[in-house]
């Protein structure tokens, strides 16, 4: 288990950095301001913790709320930031 699936709210700070941090990308190349590896490495993250929301919410977690709450908005706007390339 990653380090942000013990921590949602941990999960949403970072997201919120990493969306800051891009603010600055020119011509919005996002995949090439982070990089092509590490893009890749956050998308494959960012799509295994929103599909995890599915899990959660089946198996009445509580960290369903804090997942939905915290990192659920900031994650899919930082996966649709990089998606859109």
């Amino acid at each position: 288990m990653q380090v942000g699936q013990q921590d949602w709210q941990l999960a949403a700070m970072v997201c919120k950095t990493f969306w800051n941090f891009s603010e600055g990308a020119p011509d919005a190349n996002y995949i090439a301001f982070f990089g092509e590896q590490e893009s890749e490495e956050l998308l494959v993250t960012l799509e295994q913790y929103l599909q995890l929301g599915t899990a959660l919410e089946a198996e009445a977690s509580l960290d369903f709320a804090v997942w939905q709450d915290e990192f659920s908005n900031v994650g899919r706007h930082l996966l649709k930031r990089l998606t859109a390339n």
